[in-house]
């Protein structure tokens, strides 16, 4: 993902919000930065193709009620990088909702911007490829992390509350993996989507025979 690009005006704006002796809701808020906030979520939200950074499901709206201009570490925990352009993507409102203040770097304190995936906990929106942590057939259904229970996959499952998909679409006794697989061999009737569909009903039978 590109990066928003800051310009001289928008710099010397910065500089003198986060300069204010006042919290870093109140400097967020600042009518000052209002228009820039604009343009940086419709940068992002057409860099991410309409599509939340963390659950992927696709919104197809440039209205600013339908998206929260995420801090991907939040700004009350590291307030001097609020308006910095790596840390910020496009997510809905309740990936949003869900991840609130939570810690996802490794540390509580840099001395620079940390831009090595390695410091983060969760998938970043700049410095990862989301396919290679979680698998997502169908969002908005279905989630499945790659690795173990301690990776960036289930971190950014557990944090952001993917599996709230599950819960809302009362899926407690329905293989919600086969039930996303199924779906996307509907939807999409390539080979190689029907071929996984296949394999893994048989694995299922094969498990309950």
């Amino acid at each position: 993902m590109t990066p928003f690009v800051l310009n001289e005006d928008d710099e010397t704006i910065i500089t003198s919000v986060l300069e204010k002796n006042v919290p870093p809701n109140e400097k967020w808020a600042d009518p000052a930065v209002t228009e820039l906030k604009a343009r940086m979520k419709i940068h992002y939200i057409e860099q991410q193709e309409y599509c939340c950074a963390y659950c992927k499901v696709h919104k197809p709206s440039l209205h600013g009620g339908d998206w929260d201009l995420e801090h991907i570490m939040h700004k009350n925990n590291f307030d001097k990088w609020m308006f910095h352009p790596e840390n910020l993507c496009v997510s809905c409102k309740e990936c949003n909702g869900y991840k609130g203040t939570s810690l996802i770097t490794k540390s509580f304190s840099y001395n620079k911007f940390p831009t090595r995936s390695s410091s983060y906990t969760i998938v970043h929106a700049h410095y990862d490829r989301y396919e290679d942590h979680i698998t997502a057939l169908v969002p908005g259904i279905t989630y499945r992390h790659k690795g173990d229970k301690h990776g960036k996959g289930w971190k950014t499952i557990e944090v952001c509350g993917l599996l709230r998909y599950h819960e809302e679409g009362g899926r407690t006794k329905v293989d919600p993996i086969i039930q996303a697989v199924l779906r996307l061999a509907s939807d999409d009737q390539r080979p190689e989507n029907l071929k996984l569909a296949i394999e893994m009903l048989q694995d299922k039978i094969n498990v309950r025979s």
